[in-house]
């Protein structure tokens, strides 16, 4: 993400994809249009770094008045005799687009996880793509521990530094238990210490991701090959977290001021 003032162009970045806006007429626009969640990263051509949406005083106002009047059309629909969301929901994942076949299966699914905090839902009634955590009553009616960002990228930045720290020593016990045999030991009980401190924050950060089975993510761990792919498919969802919040993240993880 370039932060430089030589940017001179408005820019929007969902999901870590940046999207060019003409100007600020068009930016404008869209603003009321309501395009922007509140949320949303906008490059500020003029100071020359990133602000949320609503903090951008050019079209802060217009924001906030039209995630107002998206939040009291959920409310209305909440108070509506058919209490429960609508059928035809689509879900867009990573592995394609699914469409729940009822509101309670909606739920169930997001509850068990099955919806990722990054996916996209398609509202029939507001007729937009929101977040999960932007379906009000979706959100309300499930058990699911919700994500919290800046935990999660603090967890899983501490998750990919204990690992390197792991395979640094486990590297050193092979060589050492060679040329030195004497420092064997308490080698063995650093690489032990490390793989403890893996295992927890790989609970942590899928407990942050809020996963209901952080324990069984933990517990993966232990099993040889399996933890490999433990490993992968917690580094997928908290990047895509990131992306989604513009966090950049490098080789120790996301960047985390």
């Amino acid at each position: 993400m370039d932060d430089s003032p030589s940017n001179r162009q408005w820019l929007l970045n969902r999901r870590g994809r940046e999207v060019p806006i003409p100007d600020e007429a068009t930016l404008h626009a869209w603003a009321s249009e309501g395009r922007f969640n509140p949320s949303d990263l906008i490059y500020h051509p003029l100071l020359g770094r990133w602000l949320y949406a609503r903090d951008v005083l050019e079209i802060g106002d217009l924001v906030e008045r039209s995630a107002a009047r998206i939040r009291q059309m959920e409310i209305r629909l909440g108070e509506s005799k058919e209490s429960a969301l609508p059928a035809d929901f689509i879900i867009r994942r990573r592995d394609g687009e699914f469409r729940a076949p009822d509101a309670a299966t909606l739920r169930q699914w997001y509850s068990q996880g099955l919806v990722p905090p990054d996916t996209y839902i398609y509202h029939p009634v507001l007729a937009r793509w929101m977040y999960p955590r932007e379906v009000a009553d979706l959100v309300s009616g499930a058990t699911t521990r919700q994500i919290s960002v800046p935990e999660m990228a603090a967890n899983y930045r501490q998750l990919l530094v204990w690992l390197g720290i792991q395979i640094l020593f486990s590297l050193a016990m092979l060589v050492v238990s060679v040329a030195i045999p004497i420092l064997l030991a308490p080698l063995v009980l650093a690489v032990f210490i490390t793989v403890a401190t893996t295992i927890y924050y790989t609970y942590r950060t899928a407990e942050s991701l809020g996963s209901a089975y952080s324990v069984l993510w933990a517990l993966a761990m232990f099993i040889p090959v399996v933890n490999l792919i433990v490993l992968f498919a917690l580094s997928t969802d908290a990047r895509g977290v990131c992306a989604a919040h513009g966090i950049e993240v490098g080789f120790l993880g996301p960047r985390v001021r």
